[in-house]
Formats: C-alpha cells, structure tokens, sequence
C-alpha cells in the first residue's frame, strides 16, 4: 500500500518523539509545516538502501519464488536502482547507498510475513487518537513475530536506550495486538553502516507505559500545549537556526559567560549551585554549536577536495588528526588477579579506565603494566583547526 493511501492518523511515532524532545520543535514541524533545512544526502542515501531492501524483501513474500534465499548485492542494487529516477537521487547519493548495501549483503530476510505494512492503534478507548506507522519487515522467527528497522542514520540506540523509545515502544504495541497468536514479540533495530542490531522485547509494563506516554502527548499538543524545552537535541533540531527560545537560551548562556563572576566564596550555597547548573548549560550549548559548525566546515572542505585552506585575513583552517587510546573492559579482571586485588577494589582504587589511571595502577609492577598494554587499543579522531592572527584557535 503506497504510504500516501494510509487512513488519517493522529500520531505517529516521530510525531510523540519530536513533542518529547521539544513542544516547540514539535508545532514547528506538524503544525507550522515549517521546510526542514540543511544537507538532505543521508535522507537520501537512507531512502535509496530501504528501496533496496523493500524490493528484495518483497521477492521473499509468501508464495514468491525466492522464499527462504539470501539477497545478493546485485539483486539489492538493482532495487537501489529502481528508485533513483523516483527519488532524484544524485550520483553520489546512489554511490553512498551501494557502499551500505555492500555491508550488508547478502541479506538473510528469513519468514517474511509482510514489507512496508501499515500498523495502526486505537489508544484510550473506541474515541482515543488513532496512532500509526509502517513496519519496513514483519518476520516470524519461530514463535517469535518480529518487525524490523532499517536504521541507516548513526545515532546507534543500546537495548535499554530502545526499551524507552517513542518509535520502539509504540512497534512493540502494534506487533502484540496486531499478532496475539505468537508466543514473543520484538523490534530488530539493524544499524547498516555499523553492523550493530538491537533487540527490544514486548512486556505488559513497557505497554503500558507506552500507551500512557502516546495519550500524554498527543492531549498535550490538542490542547496547545507547546512551550519549548531547550537543551542537547536542540544540536539536532532542524528548526533550531529560527526558534527564538534557541536564540534567547543561547544570548542569555553568552551574556552569563561574559559577566564578571561574583567571588564563588562569597555565595550563598543554593546560589553556588544554580550558578554551576547555569555554566554546566552553557559550555554544552557553546561545545554544540561549535560540532555544528565543525561538521559544517568539514564537509565544506570535503567537497572541494582540500585538508587544509587559507581563507583571508589572515584565517587559515585544516582538517587535523589526534591518536587516543582506549582499554578493552575486560582488563579490569585481568588486571586485578595479576595485582591480587578483588576486581571491585581495583574499580574503587582507580575510578575509571584512563591512561593515566592504569600507569599509576601498574606503576610498581611490570607484569600488569605489560598486561594493560595488551589490552589497549589505538585510534585516531579528526578535528577541525583554525588559526587567526593571533594565533591558534584548537
């Protein structure tokens, strides 16, 4: 069924997320239909990888001659193809989605029940909001019914972080009403480019709680209700470079930076607090909008095929790489039996897995300091670097 033919629903998954992260952020969207600026590539190589999917899936429909076979690449590009004149996909768009569905391939799609299929939920009774969305693959895995995402985006949920989202939670729902024969049900989270899948399962507690979180928001937005809540997502909003309560946060957290600062010993405690709570808003609002900025000069930079550039007036910028290193966690109980200490004391002794931590842990013995190292890994991170007249800006 094309999307377009669905009934009228009154909320949707993005719709419940969009109103918790920001009441704002949320009429700007469904209610002032404002255009979502910004580079639209990965919704677009995004759009191309689930084409493919969704045609490949569909071979492997009940009674389709492919049931049960494992998609090849080429099979995955020619749905990936299909899609381009539909899309407008660039050529650089097609050639992203081909090193995802490279990562992918083949895909083992198992018992596939149904692809693109419309769920739909009635919340609060026969005259509660209608609620819906589109499964990109329904499944059966034994007694289990699954419905799987696609996720080509990079923000990557952990299996606790999934149990509590608007998207998850409200699939969990349609997946148990919509199937009440299985024995189990789950949303199979599967990040193409990292490879990471996470797997949520249905319980009568998360419903509830479901149910109840829908209701909230969707009577909070019916009544109006959109005062804005400023903070982290606003990194991510699309709206966020037009939202007056972004603009006002950020001019109240720079002139707070600028003001000269009462002695901290002379305030009173609760007034200590509020201030640190103050500051602490700030340095996230300033470090978010310089990654912006980075990211933006980033991919500036990539386009025209340079690591490094002289702007004028005496500004220059380039692209820079740091080396950090990393422990696996598994060192904590080698380390401790090497030491002899219980592996909680060891945790309490050194707080936390630094570099700088590990070499005062294994100062006095060579053999756990041998034994750290073969538990640590490099890596390397780029950074945006410019300098002024003045000097270096890191």
């Amino acid at each position: 069924m094309p999307r377009s033919d669905g009934p009228k629903l009154d909320l949707s998954p993005s719709r419940v997320k969009a109103y918790e992260a920001c009441p704002r952020r949320h009429r700007h969207r469904y209610v002032d239909r404002w255009e979502e600026g910004g580079d639209r590539s990965e919704a677009a190589v995004g759009k191309l990888v689930h084409a493919a999917l969704e045609h490949a899936a569909r071979g492997r429909l009940p009674g389709g001659t492919l049931r049960g076979t494992p998609a090849a690449l080429p099979e995955l590009l020619e749905g990936a193809g299909g899609a381009v004149a539909e899309l407008g996909a660039a050529a650089e768009h097609v050639a992203a989605a081909k090193v995802l569905l490279e990562k992918v391939a083949p895909v083992e799609f198992g018992e596939v029940l149904a692809v693109e299929d419309l769920w739909t939920l009635r919340l609060g009774g026969d005259e509660g909001p209608l609620a819906g969305g589109y499964f990109d693959l329904v499944r059966r895995s034994g007694d289990v019914v699954e419905a799987v995402d696609w996720k080509t985006g990079h923000v990557v949920l952990e299996d606790e972080e999934a149990e509590v989202d608007a998207q998850v939670v409200l699939y969990l729902m349609a997946l148990h009403d919509g199937h009440p024969d299985a024995k189990g049900w789950r949303v199979r989270l599967i990040y193409v480019a990292s490879g990471v899948v996470v797997t949520p399962e249905w319980t009568e507690a998360l419903d509830r709680l479901a149910r109840a979180r829908a209701l909230a928001a969707w009577r909070a937005w019916s009544r109006g209700h959109d005062t804005p809540r400023t903070g982290r997502h606003c990194w991510h909003c699309p709206f966020r470079d037009r939202c007056e309560a972004y603009r006002a946060e950020l001019e109240r957290e720079t002139k707070i930076r600028q003001e000269s600062p009462v002695e901290a010993k002379d305030l009173p405690f609760p007034e200590l607090l509020r201030q640190r709570a103050r500051a602490s808003a700030a340095e996230k609002l300033v470090h978010g909008r310089r990654q912006d900025l980075d990211e933006e000069i980033r991919r500036r930079m990539e386009r025209a095929g340079l690591d490094q550039a002289e702007i004028g007036h005496g500004l220059s910028v380039a692209i820079r790489t740091r080396r950090s290193s990393s422990y696996d966690v598994a060192l904590l109980p080698a380390l401790a039996a090497e030491l002899e200490l219980d592996p909680y004391d060891l945790l309490r002794k050194i707080g936390r897995i630094s570099s700088t931590e590990i070499r005062q842990a294994t100062k006095d013995s060579p053999a756990a300091a041998d034994l750290a190292e073969r538990y640590r890994s490099f890596s390397t991170t780029s950074y945006v670097e410019v300098k002024a007249p003045g000097g270096p800006f890191a």
